[in-house]
């Protein structure tokens, strides 16, 4: 994803729909826009994207569940 400025980024928000509201979680090791994702039940996979150049890196958001 990309921010206000114009390079990728590594932070990660999740919504809270108990508290009606957007919070950060911890971020990706690896900074990226433009890439793909594919979520499950559990967990949210982020694929590929660019990051300094081309990334093959493949990272999984895995929260607890609260709600």
């Amino acid at each position: 994803m990309l921010g206000n400025e114009p390079s990728p980024l590594g932070t990660v928000e999740s919504y809270n729909p108990v508290k009606r509201r957007w919070e950060y979680v911890a971020p990706m090791p690896t900074a990226r826009c433009s890439s793909a994702l594919l979520q499950t039940p559990s967990m949210m996979y982020v694929i590929g994207g660019v990051s300094q150049g081309p990334s093959n890196a493949v990272e999984a958001l895995c929260l607890p569940e609260t709600v």
